[in-house]
């Protein structure tokens, strides 16, 4: 049988953004910026994770869930702002 509300993973798309410091012809107006079903953990318990915000200013949630190597489940959520 099938356990609904799960998905096979796929690539989320995250726009790539000029190196040059120059500004974009179209807004990014994402509602979801970031999304990734296989980050890794360091020994130390962290995790590098680097994304752009969308253009819209305003509070952003941060939410992390997942299932841990040892079949431990974590939530978490944080709330940043952008101006």
């Amino acid at each position: 049988s099938q356990v609904a509300g799960f998905q096979a993973k796929r690539e989320f798309y995250s726009p790539v953004y000029d190196r040059n410091g120059k500004k974009q012809q179209k807004l990014d107006l994402r509602k979801t910026i970031f999304w990734n079903p296989d980050i890794n953990i360091n020994k130390s318990g962290m995790a590098d994770i680097k994304f752009y915000t969308s253009d819209i200013s305003g509070e952003y949630l941060i939410k992390l869930e997942g299932i841990s190597k040892k079949g431990e489940v974590f939530y978490f959520i944080k709330k940043f702002k952008v101006n």
